[in-house]
């Protein structure tokens, strides 16, 4: 089983989830976990003292997205001049249009 928790944040309720993950996969269940959010977030959560098995886990950092592929995008969609594009690619870092 795959479980996916978008927008993480080091909060009462996502350390008691971490927590029982944490059981449950000590006991050989067939169980992933895939967190996204910001940099800060995660590594907040991981260096819970009772969390310190997220430390350890897998990790994949993306890199920022490409910006100019961003802002054409952008530009395309909503018939921007190349400035204006560009700042807001630069304004939203692209989450937007990644998503």
């Amino acid at each position: 089983m795959l479980i996916l928790v978008d927008e993480v944040v080091n909060n009462v309720y996502m350390k008691v989830f971490a927590s029982t993950f944490q059981i449950l996969i000590r006991q050989d269940l067939p169980l992933f976990l895939l967190m996204m959010g910001l940099y800060e977030n995660i590594y907040a959560l991981q260096n819970e003292k009772s969390l310190t098995f997220l430390y350890r886990a897998p990790k994949v950092e993306m890199k920022h997205l490409n910006l100019k592929m961003i802002a054409e995008n952008y530009q395309k969609n909503f018939n921007l001049a190349d400035e204006d594009a560009l700042e807001i690619a630069r304004q939203t870092k692209g989450y937007s249009f990644a998503f």
